[in-house]
C-alpha cells in the first residue's frame, strides 16, 4: 500500500473572517481630541505549500515531487523573464510586468 504523503502541519491558513475583512483600528497617532480610526484589511493567504497541494488534487495523476520541480522551473523562468524587463501574460488573470514605485 502506498504511503500517501501528509502535509497536514505546512496547510495553516492565516484566517480572516470570509475571504476578506476590514478591521477599524484606532488612529493613536492623531492629535485632536475627536477618535479617528483607520481600516485594516486582512485576508486568508496560502502557502507555497497550499497551492502546491491544490495543484496536486486537480493533477492526481503526478507525484507532488514532480509538481515540485515544474513549479520551481516555472518560477525561475518568470523570475528570469521579468527581470529581463518582459511582461508576463496569465491569461484571463492579467498581465504582471516589472515597474518602479514612487518617483523615478
Amino acid at each position: 500500500m502506498e504511503k500517501k504523503f501528509d502535509n497536514s502541519f505546512v496547510n495553516l491558513r492565516e484566517e480572516a473572517n470570509g475571504r476578506v475583512s476590514v478591521k477599524l483600528q484606532p488612529n493613536t497617532l492623531n492629535k485632536s481630541d475627536s477618535e479617528q480610526y483607520y481600516g485594516r484589511v486582512t485576508r486568508v493567504t496560502y502557502s507555497n505549500q497550499n497551492l502546491l497541494d491544490m495543484v496536486a488534487e486537480e493533477l492526481p495523476d503526478m507525484s507532488i515531487g514532480k509538481i515540485t520541480d515544474v513549479m520551481t522551473a516555472y518560477t525561475a523562468v518568470l523570475q528570469k523573464t521579468l527581470a529581463n524587463g518582459c511582461a508576463c501574460k496569465f491569461g484571463t488573470l492579467g498581465t504582471f510586468y516589472i515597474a518602479s514605485k514612487g518617483t523615478t
